[in-house]
């Protein structure tokens, strides 16, 4: 009868082993993540997909002479991020693309 060695046992891992490699792990993703996101930031931004905030406020500093100064608000004038209104002295809407409700609401304000 032949004698029949048993594996040994390997040594168990501590439990803080464990929590660093997950940790570790868990802080490697997180990094990763985040300039996955940084960068699709970065290309969208100038590729002109994401818009800064003050973007149609440059804009209609730009358009701000040629819409004052001409005889007729038109369309073309106006930034494509922009709403506008025309009213009369009085506050009669004449034209523009808000509705108006909106239109009262902005000549109120």
């Amino acid at each position: 009868m032949e004698l029949k060695r048993l594996p040994r046992a390997r040594n168990p891992k501590k439990l803080r082993t464990i929590f660093i490699g997950y940790l570790l792990i868990f802080c490697i993703a997180t990094f990763l993540l985040a300039a996955l996101l940084a960068a699709s930031f970065a290309i969208l931004s100038l590729n002109g997909f994401i818009l800064p905030g003050y973007f149609s406020e440059t804009q209609l500093s730009k358009m701000k002479y040629r819409i004052s100064n001409s005889e007729t608000v038109t369309p073309d004038l106006i930034p494509e991020t922009c709403s506008y209104a025309v009213f009369t002295p009085e506050g009669k809407f004449l034209s523009g693309d808000l509705n108006p409700a909106d239109a009262a609401q902005a000549w109120k304000s």
